[in-house]
């Protein structure tokens, strides 16, 4: 029983969740556990947000109250009663309740999370300044001196908040360096004298060429052949460093957390044209839209152009034959696994030029084809 015990909180200490299968025939062998009796309470509470039964909330709080008086230093026993307090309405003992579970020595990473979390909430009701939000994130990925840190994907969400929190304070630099952690991300920094028709996509990058972004695990199924820099691929120009990947129900159900959009990515300029660098990453139904792109003018026009999948998409890993007028083959190239791989040009046609574009936007539909960019270039 000690040994299934510890498994337990060695499980949650990492974010899984035991089952009411468990927890109840547990807790009815070991009712003086106070671990167990706010497993029970975390279940309690799940129901009574499932049914909004108020008998569910009054379980959680009498549960709550008696492991606090079994165990009164466990952080994960203060955090359930911070989550009770809070469908209670009792904010203020919510804050209270938190702190203690964050402050005994005891507490995870997850816990530092939960707490980072908590104060955005704050934030975004304009209790609690992005100072101390952001402060909270960094103590999460820190993690506590002994233990468990965060896993992958909830270490790639703090990073992302910190990253938002560094933006919004103004600090671009810090942000930029914490997309890169969230991202893992080692590219090539932009040139110095890259002229300003090469949009500059440093700060909406999410992956690297030469790494397997989307989890394939087919060993060297990359773009590493894909040259890096200022590049010319059929007479167009382009900045090549990294690529903006966007979300799919495929990438989202693999547990890869990327962007559903990449919004005001900056153009600032006039133009007759806009070439657009890119691939989709797995196959649709024919015509399906996986994605679209806004540009916005100076003026407050914008003009949405959908991509559609055997149209303005196709896949990376997959030729797509000839004779395509939506979408040119603008570059082509094996990878280290030994399989061809293509990069695809769209291009928007400016039915405005002589007003400025301010800038674009690339937002994924959610289908099961994603789609990532790697460049664009304003001509």
């Amino acid at each position: 029983m000690p040994q299934l015990l510890a498994a337990e909180e060695t499980k949650a200490h990492c974010g899984e969740v035991s089952t009411a299968s468990l927890i109840e025939p547990l807790l009815a062998l070991q009712p003086t556990n106070g671990w167990l009796c706010a497993q029970a309470a975390r279940l309690a509470l799940e129901e009574y947000v499932s049914r909004s039964d108020p008998r569910r909330l009054r379980e959680a709080e009498w549960l709550t109250d008696r492991a606090l008086r079994l165990e009164p230093n466990h952080p994960a026993i203060w955090w359930t009663r911070a989550r009770h307090l809070g469908y209670a309405g009792d904010q203020p003992g919510t804050g209270e309740a938190i702190e203690s579970a964050a402050s005994l020595p005891n507490a995870s990473a997850l816990i530092f999370l939960s707490k980072a979390n908590w104060l955005n909430e704050q934030w975004q009701k304009k209790k609690c300044p992005p100072e101390v939000v952001l402060a909270a994130y960094r103590r999460a990925i820190e993690g506590p001196q002994s233990g468990a840190k965060l896993n992958a994907p909830l270490l790639r969400t703090a990073w992302l908040n910190c990253a938002w929190f560094e933006a919004d304070t103004g600090n671009r630099e810090a942000a930029r360096a914490a997309r890169f952690q969230a991202y893992s991300l080692n590219l090539p920094p932009r040139a110095p004298d890259t002229p300003a028709r090469l949009i500059d996509l440093t700060d909406f990058y999410t992956a690297c060429p030469e790494a397997d972004w989307r989890a394939s695990r087919f060993p060297g199924h990359d773009l590493f052949a894909l040259p890096r820099g200022r590049q010319v691929f059929e007479g167009i120009e382009y900045d090549v460093r990294g690529l903006v990947q966007l979300s799919s129900v495929l990438l989202r159900s693999k547990g890869l957390q990327f962007p559903e959009a990449s919004r005001d990515i900056p153009v600032q300029q006039r133009c007759q044209r806009i070439h657009f660098l890119h691939a989709a990453d797995n196959t649709a139904a024919p015509g399906a839209t996986v994605a679209s792109y806004a540009v916005h003018w100076t003026d407050g026009r914008e003009e949405q152009m959908p991509i559609r999948y055997s149209k303005e998409a196709w896949p990376w890993d997959w030729d797509p034959g000839s004779g395509n007028p939506h979408a040119a083959v603008a570059w082509h190239g094996t990878s280290p696994a030994g399989q061809p791989v293509w990069l695809y040009r769209t291009t928007w046609t400016n039915s405005h030029p002589e007003v400025p574009v301010a800038s674009v936007d690339l937002t994924s539909t959610m289908t099961r084809c994603g789609m990532f960019i790697v460049a664009i270039t304003a001509e």
